[in-house]
């Protein structure tokens, strides 16, 4: 898929961000972490969430369905990665999308120091950014399998893991907390409407809140 990106300081991306705002409610709230070339937005909620970021660092938008590796009240992210692991579901959503073309899986390793997530450089599970296209039932096991390995398993995996991995500044190995992190997101290109982008991903939020919901 070809990106056109943003225009530095584009008044749009305002533009943008109010009309995530509008699309979903009074809960959002802002986001920009200190250490991360990316600020958005997300619809608040608990559990499996909306986000619009802007990755200042490619000059792109990404619209995603977000489920982080944070307790809320149960570790909903420990329940999804089970239920999939049980009866992997990525053929059936695949072919619930209509634009199979436009869709990315982000599975990520998050490294915690006190609340704040490092640059570490094992943080892509796969190794990257994935189109769905891509994902097979195979890779998608993987990828789960180690999502499951940033769980704490004796908690029942319902809390962080401690793993060796690389911090990008100064290139040092450290053992840190870490957990895992999913986002599956569409790039919101210059003119694009964001209704659009939401509609393509309902089966995306639907799949994951039935799982963790259930």
């Amino acid at each position: 898929m070809t990106h056109r990106t943003w225009k530095k300081n584009d008044p749009a991306i305002d533009r943008l961000f109010a009309s995530f705002k509008e699309l979903f409610g009074l809960g959002c709230t802002e986001f920009r972490p200190p250490n991360k070339p990316v600020k958005g937005w997300c619809d608040g909620n608990k559990g499996v969430q909306w986000n619009i970021a802007h990755w200042t660092d490619i000059a792109e938008i990404h619209l995603g369905v977000n489920l982080e590796g944070i307790s809320y009240s149960s570790w909903p992210i420990a329940t999804f990665i089970l239920a999939e692991l049980e009866n992997p579901c990525i053929e059936m959503i695949k072919s619930q999308l209509k634009h199979l073309e436009r869709v990315i899986v982000r599975f990520c390793r998050d490294a915690w120091r006190y609340s704040v997530r490092e640059n570490i450089k094992e943080m892509y599970l796969g190794g990257r950014d994935i189109p769905i296209l891509e994902v097979t039932p195979k890779l998608w096991v993987s990828l789960l399998k180690d999502a499951l390995d940033c769980l704490d398993k004796e908690k029942g995996y319902r809390g962080r893991n401690i793993q060796s991995v690389t911090l990008v500044k100064g290139n040092r190995r450290t053992d840190m907390e870490v957990s895992p992190h999913l986002t599956i997101y569409t790039p919101i290109l210059p003119g694009d409407n964001l209704e659009n982008g939401k509609s393509l991903l309902e089966p995306v939020r639907d799949w994951i809140a039935g799982i963790i919901h259930n």
